[in-house]
């Protein structure tokens, strides 16, 4: 799956956009890097409860169309796979409004998120709303920022490929493409 970005999310991080969850720096969705990830979970896998927030700040104001998020790429029963989800934006960090909400695949692949119409703000806020089946944790591994207006400085027009990519070591079954877990009610 090629999507053509202008903010290219590697680039994200280099203009100073920087992550947070649950108030930690948490950069990994925004570094640009598929195999890093964010999680909302311990050790054992286990998330609290609905809802997840991930957000990103940036340091100018940024018009864009949409999302695309990269679903974390190693956990082969999808752990983490966020269901629905709610985008906000602000342009100060504490008004927050909403513009849309979704629902989400369970896959490696990435997921575009088209916005209803072009937007500025500073501030963006993913919220995970459920997960599939009973898992209560949430992952990402890159969330990138579709933009719509005049390209930030230094960023390239080339596009961005993710795609999921299986394991080197035979021994590793990353297992079937997943899409048809039921999600939680």
């Amino acid at each position: 799956v090629v999507v053509s970005l202008v903010c290219r999310s590697q680039r994200l991080h280099e203009f100073g956009a920087t992550g947070e969850s649950n108030c930690r720096a948490s950069g990994e969705v925004i570094d640009g890097y598929p195999i890093t990830f964010w999680s909302h979970a311990d050790a054992c896998g286990r998330g609290l409860d609905y809802p997840h927030v991930f957000m990103v700040h940036f340091p100018q104001p940024v018009a864009m169309n949409g999302l695309v998020l990269m679903p974390r790429q190693n956990q082969r029963e999808h752990l983490g796979d966020i269901h629905q989800y709610a985008v906000s934006v602000s342009g100060d960090g504490t008004q927050w409004r909403e513009i849309m909400r979704g629902e989400l695949a369970s896959t490696w692949e990435p997921q575009p998120i088209r916005f209803p119409r072009a937007i500025t703000a500073k501030e963006l806020k993913f919220t995970g709303l459920s997960g599939f089946d009973t898992d209560t944790s949430a992952a990402l591994a890159e969330l990138a920022v579709m933009c719509a207006g005049p390209k930030m400085a230094g960023a390239g027009s080339a596009a961005v490929e993710y795609q999921h990519v299986r394991p080197a070591s035979s021994d590793i079954d990353a297992g079937p493409e997943t899409t048809n877990k039921a999600p939680v009610r």
